[in-house]
């Protein structure tokens, strides 16, 4: 433990962390803000092609006071299954404001973490998305920090839960950190 005396509470004895008190639950996260998703087929204009296709499962978010969407999320090739559905590869659109072709390809990627309302509900595991939601908005919040995954957009309909977040290209986040872990 000598290499870790450089962090207090790392170098503690048990009978140190016992006289601080009993453990309390940490602070509760605000409610997660989530939108209105809508999926959609639609043109979308490649620039680096300059060829435009029709694409399915487009999902985007809804403003009610009539805004344009920021961004879209042009849904993919599953990367892996999770507890309460998959997470997917997310192609960013970018809105262009063209009633006949409303959305272009960017460079950027997402993954798409797409939770079913009803395995939610069913499930009821120790694990909350609504929770796990909440913590990733506020670790995102003034723009995060580039050494702690936050969340790009939350979105809901009736049938999901939607979370994008940043695509991690060596592989899915839990293999990146045990592969760093190891050198």
């Amino acid at each position: 433990m000598e290499d870790l005396d450089f962090l207090e509470n790392a170098s503690a004895s048990f009978t140190d962390i016992e006289q601080n008190g009993s453990p309390i639950m940490p602070l509760p996260f605000d409610q997660p803000q989530v939108g209105r998703a809508i999926r959609v087929d639609a043109p979308v204009y490649n620039p680096h092609t300059q060829d435009v296709l029709k694409v399915s499962n487009i999902i985007y978010e809804h403003h009610m006071d009539g805004r344009p969407p920021e961004r879209a999320y042009w849904v993919g090739r599953k990367l892996k299954k999770c507890i309460f559905g998959v997470v997917k590869e997310c192609t960013i659109l970018r809105f262009r404001n063209d009633p006949e072709i409303p959305w272009e390809v960017t460079e950027h990627k997402a993954a798409g973490k797409i939770m079913s309302w009803q395995k939610i509900k069913d499930l009821q595991h120790i694990e909350d998305p609504q929770k796990e939601v909440a913590a990733m908005q506020f670790v995102s919040r003034g723009g995060g920090h580039p050494h702690v995954m936050g969340a790009l957009d939350v979105l809901q309909d009736e049938e999901y839960l939607l979370l994008f977040m940043p695509f991690c290209t060596s592989g899915d986040l839990f293999g990146f950190v045990q592969q760093a872990g190891s050198k």
